[in-house]
């Protein structure tokens, strides 16, 4: 029974090794924004008047920085927090917050950290989720 066991599991083993492709492309070490310059494209409705955001509307020649939140997450909150402790260093950045929530949500999260006083800042739903799936 023990040789039987030991043949088997030999005989998986190799189907397993030759499986494997002997030649890997080699991997693309370059950062992603790098391997993929080109924004694809979305559409975002901005709080809160609900104007469209959408790729052509970005600004160019500028850092595009696109962060997906929850405001009821305690996460985001701690990491909006340390975004806002770093704006120095990112008031030449366009930020775009986006959540799958609604409107109401959003606001209670604008009035908590002030958001709108900060002209790089856009706060965004999503209505398709495209972004990220619930």
């Amino acid at each position: 029974m023990k040789t039987l066991v030991t043949f088997i599991f030999l005989c998986c083993s190799i189907g397993i090794s030759n499986a494997q492709k002997t030649n890997m492309p080699s991997v693309d070490s370059s950062p992603i924004y790098k391997q993929f310059p080109d924004v694809p494209a979305f559409t975002l409705n901005r709080f809160p008047d609900s104007a469209v955001i959408n790729k052509q509307g970005l600004k160019k020649k500028t850092a595009t920085i696109i962060i997906l939140f929850s405001p009821d997450c305690d996460h985001c909150k701690t990491a909006t927090k340390n975004l806002i402790a770093n704006m120095e260093g990112l008031k030449k950045a366009e930020i775009i917050m986006v959540s799958n929530l609604d409107f109401g949500w959003i606001k209670k999260f604008d009035d908590q950290f002030n958001l709108s006083k900060y002209n790089n800042i856009s706060l965004a739903t999503q209505q398709n989720f495209f972004l990220c799936t619930v």
